[in-house]
């Protein structure tokens, strides 16, 4: 399979080599990247499903724990832009104007 943007999303779901290397372009995309913010939002919802999952294969436990630094990653990121929009508004509401 090429290794291609549109190609990433399968590899992601491959198993072994394919998979750790997908893993790695995604987590080289910029981390404002929309194919990555969803991409963690998909994986992030699969990785939830494995871990209440009693019988995890070894390849299922391995991909849980290369994702889990990614998500918290983006977790940490969507929190401070999130700080930062209400900085903003805060600032905004007491001087009616922000310039860069």
């Amino acid at each position: 399979m090429p290794k291609t943007l549109d190609t990433l999303w399968l590899r992601i779901l491959g198993r072994g080599r394919v998979q750790q290397e997908a893993i790695d372009e995604l987590e080289a995309l910029p981390p404002d990247n929309q194919f990555r913010l969803n991409a963690l939002l998909s994986l992030s919802s699969l990785r939830s499903n494995l871990e209440v999952s009693s019988e995890l294969e070894e390849q299922d436990r391995e991909l849980i724990m290369r994702l889990s630094p990614l998500l918290l990653e983006q977790l940490e990121t969507a929190k401070r832009v999130e700080r930062t929009a209400v900085i903003e508004n805060l600032l905004r509401l007491r001087f009616n104007s922000l310039d860069e």
